[in-house]
């Protein structure tokens, strides 16, 4: 259950690295509390998911090794709690909505729309919020 004022910890994964900085800067700045890492391998991305929890997950969809939507189906093995992804790919028409079977899906955001993915990002920080405000009554 996170406040306003606790850190928010969004995982950003991009093949990318000029993508995954700009994203993570990005992301400090507009969202408020954000606590934001970054791995370039999506592998890694999935290890990371391991032992760590995050609040969020951005990740690209063409990737070499794992495309997002892998990534996305491989997570639903190794996360213990509800953490959505968001997609942000500049290849959404190649995403076959079928391929996504993982619980953790939230949405897909075409690159270059930041303002769009901001706006998913609050969307999901303030859910987050209100489910916690309702589960503690």
């Amino acid at each position: 259950m996170k406040t306003m004022t606790q850190k928010y910890k969004i995982l950003v994964i991009d093949d990318d690295a000029e993508v995954m900085n700009t994203l993570t800067n990005l992301i400090k700045l507009e969202i408020l509390g954000s606590q934001v890492e970054a791995r370039c391998c999506p592998l890694k991305g999935l290890e990371t998911l391991k032992i760590s929890h995050y609040d969020l997950v951005i990740t690209d969809q063409k990737m070499p090794k794992l495309r997002g939507t892998e990534l996305l189906n491989l997570a639903d093995k190794v996360l213990t709690s509800y953490t959505p992804f968001i997609i942000y790919t500049g290849s959404s028409e190649l995403i076959n909505p079928i391929e996504i079977t993982s619980k953790h899906f939230y949405a897909i955001v075409e690159k270059p729309r930041h303002s769009e993915l901001v706006k998913a990002i609050k969307r999901i920080k303030l859910e987050t919020i209100l489910v916690g405000k309702l589960n503690r009554g």
